[in-house]
């Protein structure tokens, strides 16, 4: 039981983050990509460099300290201020970091090379990411019940009043 509500939260976590790394990385990514590649008139390298890089840099350096504060994990009434300072402070560096790395790996590496590496970072990245959200998650379960909370039938990451439970009693 406890294995598959850590999986069930760890995969929507990797896919939450995934999706808003990738729409933060697009804008962001692509406004530097723009830039670099206006400047050294390399566009499409340059664009796509940014965007990649960016969205790693955005995916490890923001999100995942993000996913695995421990306090954050069970809401709080001040999680929304560390998540706040959070992405203030580690968003733009993670960005930029990111974008610029992706763009002098793009320019500096032949295609064969580039999609080696690709390879080794989607399996790397991902594989601490999905260690370290695990790790928190469960240390989080160990602390609380999550048990009981998947016995009542709530979801984690879902409001208490969207649980089958919830609205068969406030129905009744």
């Amino acid at each position: 039981m406890m294995i598959a509500l850590l999986f069930q939260q760890v995969l929507f976590d990797l896919i939450r983050g995934t999706i808003a790394a990738a729409a933060i990385a697009l804008v962001g990514g692509g406004l530097i990509g723009a830039i670099a590649g206006a400047i050294n008139r390399r566009w499409r390298r340059s664009l796509l460099g940014s965007v990649l890089g960016s969205f790693w840099g955005v995916l490890l350096l923001t999100l995942l300290p993000i996913g695995v504060i421990p306090g954050l994990i069970g809401g709080g009434p001040y999680a929304g201020v560390y998540v706040l300072v959070f992405a203030v402070i580690l968003l733009p560096l993670g960005l930029v970091v990111g974008a610029t790395l992706g763009i002098l790996a793009f320019l500096q590496c032949s295609p064969p090379q580039i999609r080696r590496w690709l390879r080794w970072v989607v399996v790397v990245g991902y594989s601490i990411l999905a260690i370290a959200l695990t790790i928190s998650w469960a240390r989080y379960c160990s602390r609380n019940s999550c048990e009981s909370l998947s016995a009542a039938g709530l979801r984690l990451g879902q409001p208490e009043w969207m649980a089958p439970t919830a609205i068969a009693v406030s129905l009744s």
